[in-house]
């Protein structure tokens, strides 16, 4: 089945999006950011 989907293409792109974003996510809690606030924007 995995040679169907083949997500290995949008890896690379996306990938680095998502970990700028995870780090954001991270940066805001490690500041004191209202959880609920980041669950939202998570």
């Amino acid at each position: 089945m995995s040679e169907i989907i083949n997500n290995r293409e949008q890896v690379t792109f996306n990938n680095t999006e998502r970990m700028e974003t995870l780090k954001s996510i991270f940066k805001g809690l490690h500041n004191g950011g209202n959880q609920d606030e980041v669950k939202a924007h998570f």
